[in-house]
């Protein structure tokens, strides 16, 4: 019997070819399977080594397609991070002509109970909504909250006077064009900051998430 070629999207598997067994190969690469081919005591030799030499040549090339894949995707993360180091290089000038920018009004905030409510001894003290701690870092990013609808979760802002920051958290006040920036102490809100009205640049937009892990990741990628 003849071979018939169909398309697919299965789970890679090759049933070994022995009588009255059906040969099956599928490879989700290229999506191609070979079914319902039936080898009985009345196959000719022929055809059981014709089979036999067309599973051959797709074996190897789904294994060529595979060393393929792995070299794109390899080179597409090294592009990726190239690119995140450029990033985190790159000048208030290089950034203000590289980067949208979108005008804002940003306050400041702290962990303590005049911003939050919360007190050391509460088990949320320094949490934000998203769940990750508070961070502040000038030498890299900062934790941020912001109106989601704007700025989602995992979002990086560039501000100017502040650095990098990464939104991370939400509040009540923190509605439309306004952000909030994390600072470790009361004193530094009001000596550092303050509010301001001042252009934003999005340097990576959130996809709505963001964890310890994700956040490490972005200090690193940030890290002057």
């Amino acid at each position: 019997m003849i071979a018939l070629l169909t398309t697919s999207s299965i789970t890679p598997q090759l049933q070994q070819v022995e009588s009255d067994e059906v040969l099956e190969y599928e490879d989700s690469y290229n999506n191609v399977s070979v079914i319902n081919t039936q080898l009985d005591s009345t196959s000719s030799t022929y055809q059981k080594d014709f089979i036999l030499e067309e599973i051959k040549k797709m074996k190897q090339e789904i294994s060529k397609r595979k060393r393929e894949k792995e070299i794109q995707n390899a080179n597409i993360k090294i592009k990726n991070e190239k690119l995140s180091n450029s990033v985190a290089i790159l000048s208030e000038n290089q950034i203000r002509k590289q980067y949208r920018a979108v005008e804002v009004i940003a306050t400041g905030y702290y962990a303590g109970v005049d911003s939050t409510g919360k007190t050391p001894d509460h088990p949320e003290y320094g949490i934000t909504y998203s769940g990750v701690k508070v961070r502040r870092m000038p030498e890299s990013v900062s934790t941020i909250a912001a109106d989601l609808n704007l700025f989602p979760l995992g979002t990086v802002l560039y501000i100017p006077g502040y650095g990098y920051g990464i939104v991370a958290d939400i509040g009540s006040a923190i509605k439309g064009n306004v952000i909030d920036l994390y600072f470790n102490t009361k004193e530094d809100v009001y000596k550092l900051w303050g509010k301001k009205k001042l252009d934003v640049f999005i340097i990576e937009e959130g996809n709505g998430r963001i964890t310890e892990a994700i956040l490490q990741q972005k200090i690193d990628t940030f890290r002057s």
